[in-house]
């Protein structure tokens, strides 16, 4: 993938999906829309999904300078079974919500801000050579990709999509406030 693509592509994910929260207002950001992985008695509101994605792009931008640099990856058994994978992502991202949960809106956006910066000073500053490398397994085929740190550049927008698709998906199953409580 050439680097006028992927900095095309990051641009319409990162401007599309500022623009998308920035259209949504304090009532509809505050509605509980999906269980949390790792204790289901905790509900994801809008805002949580937003700042998720924020914050995992951040984590994504320290990954990728790693591999540049010929660091490995997160220390993750990728051969484990998968409930244990996901026994691990559902851990990391309780977490990540957690630390992110008290955010106002403004911070939320500012994160989101700085993280789209930092992701597009990350582009420049690797080499042609450096965006074709490829990234060890999974980290560049995660989401269908072609396996090059220039592809793990532009992950974000897929994302992206996908938590939008469990907000939607949330809203509609919920109703128009926000989740039903389940009966006895």
């Amino acid at each position: 993938m050439k680097r006028r693509d992927i900095e095309q592509q990051l641009l319409h994910d990162w401007d599309w999906f500022l623009d998308f929260g920035s259209a949504l207002d304090d009532e509809i950001l505050a509605y509980e829309v999906t269980p949390d992985g790792h204790d289901p008695s905790i509900w994801w509101t809008v805002k949580d999904h937003i700042v998720h994605v924020y914050a995992i792009s951040r984590r994504a931008n320290d990954l990728v300078k790693g591999l540049a640099a010929g660091a490995g990856g997160y220390n993750i058994d990728f051969d484990a079974p998968v409930e244990e994978l996901m026994k691990r992502v559902d851990e990391t991202t309780h977490a990540v919500m957690v630390e992110h949960r008290d955010h106002t809106w403004s911070e939320v956006i500012a994160l989101g801000q700085r993280t789209k910066a930092e992701r597009l000073e990350l582009l420049a500053s690797l080499t042609d050579e450096q965006l074709e490398t490829p990234a060890p397994p999974p980290y560049g085929q995660m989401d269908g990709g072609d396996g090059t740190l220039g592809n793990l550049l532009i992950s974000d927008g897929r994302h992206q999509r996908m938590h939008l698709m469990w907000v939607m998906k949330g809203l509609v199953a919920c109703g128009e406030h926000g989740r039903h409580k389940q009966p006895a």
